[in-house]
């Protein structure tokens, strides 16, 4: 059986690294792998495995008139769309853009050489397993490429991960989700909480709802941070209101303790970030370190002793960051939100309200570093959290589950 993984970079840019530890575990699992990333972005990423990489739909992942016009100047359907709007989202004003926006992706998808292509292979004998990484822009095309006239061998699997669940920012807009689920053969969260959200929405299709975690691989263990160090955090995001970065810093800022906060990520609150750093109290120290590679921050882990990871998100799927914490022995100080609460526990680390007064957050985090100090337990039972949950033999488990 041969593969068709739809992407939204992979591999053409640094935007799924994380994709690149499941591509890893493909060998032997399938006859060939044929990767459809739908935007263009930086040269491709290394893999030891050979793979086919379609021509990305789109040059420019932030160009409106590139989107309307392949979305726009085409003969492409968009009967799917247009049954939906109808039956489901015509009473609904605030969800019209988004619905606009997926009529042109879905259109322009159809249209390109890579969809037409896609299309083809689904129609010859060789059995295909198409395999939507997300479930937001390319699942608004399947149902026009996956017609019934396409090979009953053929299978289709959906994940998805946070927002592209909700559909936060497109006010709860996903096209014809019933249909993608009715059409596909298994559809999987990467945490209970996705689970539960998808099968309380849909339960007519709880069956086809599974749930097949993230991992990382195992590249050893942090430096143990002397008793007497100051308190070292680090966190991982992109700089958006969404992951409260800014937060971060006003709660390390109200500390007596002496910090020293990692920051690594970039986004368009960086220029705001720098600006409030400037006003670092004495005993905070600051460091940016922006988007760096896998590489660069697997290395600053296993030469730095870190105490802390520090998460305050308000939402959340389950963050590959946080499993890479716990993989080198971090204990984790993470918002209750999504599916963090389902493997973080006072035995590995702190969870807390990311909407609460700074003032909470503070006490909260001035307990938890009361705790850490003179306490390896912590930063043994965040490893065994990764060995019996986020490892890369997940994905193993996965592709054995998909291909039987």
């Amino acid at each position: 059986m041969r593969l068709i993984l739809l992407t939204h970079f992979y591999p053409n840019s640094g935007a799924e690294p994380f994709l690149a530890y499941e591509t890893q575990e493909y060998h032997g699992f399938f006859s060939s792998v044929w990767i459809a990333p739908l935007f263009n972005g930086a040269p491709s990423q290394p893999s030891k495995l050979k793979f086919s990489i379609f021509k990305p739909v789109f040059k420019h992942p932030k160009s409106k008139s590139e989107i309307l016009f392949k979305g726009l100047f085409n003969t492409a359907s968009s009967a799917y769309h247009r049954a939906d709007f109808y039956q489901n989202w015509y009473k609904r004003p605030k969800t019209w853009h988004a619905f606009l926006l997926s009529v042109l992706v879905s259109r322009a998808i159809q249209s390109s050489k890579t969809g037409k292509r896609i299309a083809e292979m689904l129609h010859q004998n060789e059995p295909t397993l198409v395999y939507s990484y997300w479930s937001d822009h390319w699942t608004s095309a399947l149902p026009y490429l996956m017609d019934t006239t396409s090979k009953t061998s053929n299978r289709l699997i959906v994940r998805s991960h946070g927002s592209d669940l909700v559909a936060v920012h497109q006010n709860g807009f996903r096209p014809f989700r019933a249909l993608v689920l009715e059409l596909c053969n298994y559809w999987y969260a990467i945490s209970e909480h996705g689970k539960n959200y998808l099968i309380q929405n849909h339960p007519e299709f709880r069956d086809k709802i599974k749930v097949s975690r993230l991992g990382v691989p195992d590249r050893g263990r942090g430096p143990v941070p002397e008793v007497h160090d100051s308190l070292v955090v680090v966190s991982v995001s992109n700089i958006v209101p969404l992951k409260q970065v800014d937060k971060i810093f006003m709660l390390l800022q109200n500390l007596s303790e002496s910090v020293v906060w990692h920051h690594f990520g970039d986004g368009e609150g960086m220029p705001e970030l720098k600006q409030l750093v400037l006003k670092a109290r004495s005993g905070l120290q600051v460091y940016l370190h922006g988007q760096v590679s896998t590489e660069s921050l697997v290395k600053f882990y296993l030469q730095e002793p870190v105490h802390a990871f520090i998460n305050l998100s308000l939402r959340e799927g389950f963050p590959v960051s946080l499993m890479e914490a716990f993989s080198f022995g971090i204990p984790v100080y993470a918002a209750e939100v999504g599916g963090i609460p389902e493997l973080v526990n006072p035995t590995n680390g702190y969870l807390v309200n990311p909407k609460a007064s700074l003032q909470s957050l503070k006490f909260e985090l001035e307990t938890f570093w009361s705790n850490l100090k003179n306490n390896n337990s912590y930063r043994q039972q965040a490893v065994l959290t990764w060995q019996m949950h986020l490892s890369t033999n997940n994905y193993t488990q996965f592709l054995k589950e998909i291909t039987d």
